[in-house]
């Protein structure tokens, strides 16, 4: 990479700081972290902070200087782009999901995900896998920077999906199935699948994965719980951390549904004790049910807010 290169690089990666990130994590968990009954840090109820929250009503705009308290009007817009998901600016056609505003925003994984490895690890992604024909580059002419600088939205979308002589298989036809809402054979032959996702999650976004279980959903007369069940976990960054209870053993409860016809009702999660980024008023033991989406974690009003037995699975209105 040259050194203009990395000057852009940086200019770009401080567009946004983490603290900025953190300024919205903590506003948003300011309109939402109630809504379960519970004011303890975590938002349970993903969906209905999304209605709660405001980005440009409840951030402060900057009037001048950027100081680590407010976003720009411009960061608003950029950050209003980041989480409507990617969009054809031609067609206004969604190109992939969007992405819900959390509490787990603020934290090292997530700004990791959105401001560096972007940057360093996606673009080989997007080049040698999801491409065709596959883009190869090296540091000597084409480098990662210089990829992604020159990617086009509207028309290198479209290598994703396509097909030559050589490569008679997209990129996307090889990592995913044809029809992700068909599990018939999976249904059918009895076995079960739990799916789990982390709402602060910078790299997948949980609306699409809550979109195509709301699509198994309707293809099965929304008796797909019955063989499939998804779990949100509230404030988890990419497969872990974040400001979450994201210690839970899933295999046991799968087992227990397979052979003991047991249906996972919640599942019993904890904060990983190490993890350094937890709010110093959080119990080193929090724990937390997982709900079976739509449910969410709601506090009963009496006992320790620390405790997981204090809360139950309640669908929200």
């Amino acid at each position: 990479m040259n050194v203009d290169a990395e000057n852009v690089l940086t200019s770009l990666q401080s567009s946004f700081t983490q603290a900025e990130f953190a300024l919205v994590s903590s506003k948003v968990a300011q309109q939402c972290d109630a809504l379960d009954g519970a004011s303890d840090g975590m938002v349970q109820d993903t969906y209905g902070c999304q209605d709660a929250f405001d980005l440009a009503r409840d951030v402060p705009t900057c009037p001048a200087d950027r100081d680590g308290t407010c976003l720009t009007a411009a960061q608003k817009t950029v950050m209003t782009n980041i989480m409507s998901g990617p969009r054809n600016s031609n067609t206004d056609a969604a190109i992939y999901s969007d992405f819900p505003y959390d509490a787990g925003m603020g934290t090292n994984d997530y700004y990791n995900w959105e401001f560096f490895m972007a940057m360093m690890r996606d673009p080989g992604a997007v080049a040698f896998i999801f491409s065709t024909a596959p883009t190869p580059y090296d540091s000597s002419e084409l480098g990662s920077y210089e990829y992604v600088m020159s990617l086009d939205m509207d028309t290198d979308v479209e290598r994703i999906y396509a097909i030559d002589d050589t490569y008679t298989e997209s990129g996307m036809a090889f990592m995913t199935p044809p029809n992700p809402t068909d599990l018939t054979i999976l249904r059918d032959r009895g076995a079960k699948m739990m799916v789990v996702h982390g709402t602060s999650d910078a790299v997948f976004s949980p609306n699409d994965t809550v979109n195509w279980y709301k699509g198994l959903q309707d293809v099965n007369e929304n008796q797909a719980d019955e063989f499939a069940r998804l779990y949100l976990v509230p404030g988890m960054n990419h497969c872990g951390n974040g400001l979450a209870t994201d210690r839970f053993d899933m295999l046991d409860s799968l087992v227990k549904w397979v052979e003991k016809g047991q249906a996972p009702e919640s599942i019993n999660a904890a904060v990983r004790s190490e993890n350094t980024e937890l709010p110093a008023n959080w119990s080193k033991t929090r724990s937390r049910p997982l709900c079976p989406f739509p449910k969410v974690a709601t506090y009963s009003g009496t006992g320790d807010m620390e405790e997981a037995t204090n809360f139950t699975c309640v669908t929200p209105k």
